[in-house]
């Protein structure tokens, strides 16, 4: 039996090796041929889970180890050293944008640069797998890659919580970064975070006492390794690495029209207007954990945190999730050089929703999945969302509806 199994390991593995293999070497002729391998490698496991914490995970331990090493690794081979240079030593990234090496990152801040791409930009997806199965039929995914397309999707983070489809949803975007490395890029949102610690786990974020356990990741993974002996709990420590190898932000620039892509908003200002952002030298300093602010919250927790707010309210200036205005965001923009703003983080029932005379836009990418009129997402906490996604093409912004 035990032999058997370990086959099985094996061939789960080497199957979602040969899919990668048979795209690099362009075998594929067809998207939808590509689609249905795709979905095949989640099945494989996914057929044979019902009752996770009764079932055997011990094959989907193994196949999730694989993906997130690779990942990582993945992730680490992006660093670029003429990127760190140029982040380094300038603050203005139009100064920089044409020197940058494309799809690359330094101090987990990717650059895109290539004028022949389309960028998708895709919002909060909270565990929804159903929700990403449509943004990669919109964005005519699996066909483009089949034909070399110049297609770059950019998650904004916020991959976890509330949603039904946890681990599923995981491995879904662990998948797709593997066989795709060039195409999917991974940011961090404020819900992929947390600590395991001597068998105690701290999520990132704080759990409402009304919710169940099983709609927060990290509580959901620590009650699982509890329940189930074939699920160790050096998952979570799996899972953790994952999410410390996503990037924080982006900068895309497309012709005339650079983006700054962050899953929440700005960092918290200091000082006057006029010298509000004093204390951040170079783009290289927009992900320096010892940038602090006066409530000992570092520059990357703003930017994961903060919202934005075009009325006259509370600014929050005393929480971690604290709000900035107009007259802030302006002074920020102009000190890093970018056009727009494209974030998450906040639920728009609409999708969306732009402030600061549209120079910033909120995109929200989890909700109802119409297939004849029908919701048919059992998987989205949103269901009275009209999830959006943002397409950058020709230095131009397009929204783009999901039930469209």
């Amino acid at each position: 039996m035990r032999i058997k199994e370990l086959e099985k390991d094996k061939a789960l593995i080497n199957s979602i090796k040969e899919v990668k293999l048979r795209i690099d070497e362009g075998s594929y002729i067809k998207g939808e041929d590509l689609e249905f391998d795709f979905k095949a490698s989640l099945e494989e496991v996914w057929g044979e889970l019902n009752h996770l914490d009764e079932d055997d995970m011990t094959d989907f331990v193994k196949l999730n180890n694989f993906l997130i090493e690779e990942v990582t690794n993945l992730h680490q081979r992006e660093n670029n050293l003429v990127n760190k240079k140029l982040m380094k030593t300038n603050i203005d990234i139009k100064m920089i944008n044409n020197r940058l090496e494309d799809s690359k990152r330094a101090f987990d801040i990717y650059a895109f640069n290539d004028q022949m791409s389309e960028y998708f930009l895709i919002g909060d997806i909270h565990s929804d797998l159903i929700s990403v199965d449509r943004i990669l039929e919109k964005t005519d995914f699996f066909e483009k890659m089949v034909k070399d397309k110049g297609l770059k999707l950019i998650f904004i983070g916020d991959y976890v919580d509330r949603g039904a489809s946890h681990l599923k949803l995981l491995q879904g975007i662990l998948t797709l970064k593997y066989l795709f490395p060039e195409h999917i890029f991974l940011q961090k949102g404020n819900h992929d975070l947390g600590t395991y610690t001597d068998g105690v786990v701290k999520m990132g974020v704080k759990k409402p006492e009304k919710d169940s356990e099983d709609d927060w990741f990290l509580l959901y993974l620590y009650n699982l390794t509890k329940a189930n002996t074939t699920f160790p709990d050096n998952m979570i420590y799996s899972y953790l690495k994952f999410f410390n190898s996503l990037a924080i932000a982006s900068f895309i620039s497309v012709k005339e029209t650079t983006l700054l892509v962050a899953h929440a908003g700005i960092p918290r200002p200091k000082g006057k207007e006029g010298n509000l952002f004093d204390h951040i030298e170079s783009l290289s300093d927009l992900t320096n954990e010892t940038i602090k602010d006066h409530i000992d919250r570092s520059i990357v927790e703003n930017i994961i945190w903060s919202d934005p707010t075009d009325v006259n309210e509370d600014l929050k200036e005393e929480r971690a999730r604290f709000k900035f205005t107009q007259a802030q965001f302006e002074e920020f923009k102009d000190l890093l050089g970018f056009d727009y703003f494209i974030r998450g983080h906040q639920v728009e029932t609409q999708g969306y929703r732009k402030f600061f005379k549209e120079r910033l836009l909120t995109i929200f990418s989890s909700g109802r999945i119409l297939k004849d009129g029908e919701d048919i997402n059992t998987d989205t906490a949103y269901s009275k969302v009209n999830p959006h996604i943002a397409k950058f093409v020709d230095g131009e912004i397009i929204l783009v509806a999901l039930n469209d």
